[in-house]
Order: C-alpha cells, then sequence, then structure tokens
C-alpha cells in the first residue's frame, strides 16, 4: 500500500503492509503535523517528529541520572565518565545531575 497527497509545500508519502497474523507495518515522510492510525473507531496518535526528539532527550537524560547516581554512590566520589564515544548532550547533563544528587544525598 502506498499514499500520497498533501499540498505542494507540505507533501506526505507513507506506505506499508501486513502480513497473514495481522502485523502491519508502515513508513513514510510527513513534514508537519500529528500522524494518526486508525482502525474502525480505534485510532492512535503517534505524535511529531518534535514531540519524537523530546521524548529522546529526556529518555537520554533520565538514563544518564540513574547511570551517574549508581557510579557516584558506590564509591561516594564523582567517578570518569568511559569516553571512547561521543555522549549524547542530554546524557551527559543527566549523567552529572545524578552524581551531584548522589554526594548530596544520604548515601555519602
Amino acid at each position: 500500500m502506498s499514499v500520497q497527497g498533501g499540498t505542494a509545500t507540505n507533501r506526505f508519502i507513507a506506505s506499508g503492509s501486513a502480513n497473514d497474523d495481522g502485523e502491519f507495518n508502515s513508513s513514510g515522510f510527513i513534514p508537519a503535523g500529528k500522524v494518526t492510525a486508525s482502525s474502525g473507531d480505534d485510532k492512535a496518535t503517534c505524535g511529531t517528529v518534535k514531540e519524537a526528539e523530546q521524548q529522546d532527550a529526556q529518555t537520554q537524560y533520565s538514563k544518564g541520572y540513574q547511570k551517574g547516581f549508581d557510579d557516584t554512590k558506590a564509591h561516594c566520589k564523582m567517578t570518569q565518565q568511559n569516553n571512547l564515544t561521543q555522549l549524547d548532550p542530554n546524557y551527559e547533563k543527566g549523567y552529572n545531575a545524578g552524581a551531584k544528587a548522589a554526594l548530596d544525598s544520604k548515601f555519602c
């Protein structure tokens, strides 16, 4: 299945396929607005690219915070992160905030 539409400035393209088990996969490019998938009366809003980026930033921050808290709590001193690869800036901010929280906690 393939769907195209929109206007000259906001064109969208989407395609999808279903297997014998009823699983449906789709992909596409929608430059603006929210994506909503529906089947009969059931609808699921998938959100926008900006919302997905914000969710990823929050997830990275949370992962970093937990890792920073756990690493620092274990030794009650801020440890150096393994910087063999470039860290996500949100992860790094979360790591530093988690480390500070551990140092200020009852554990240290």
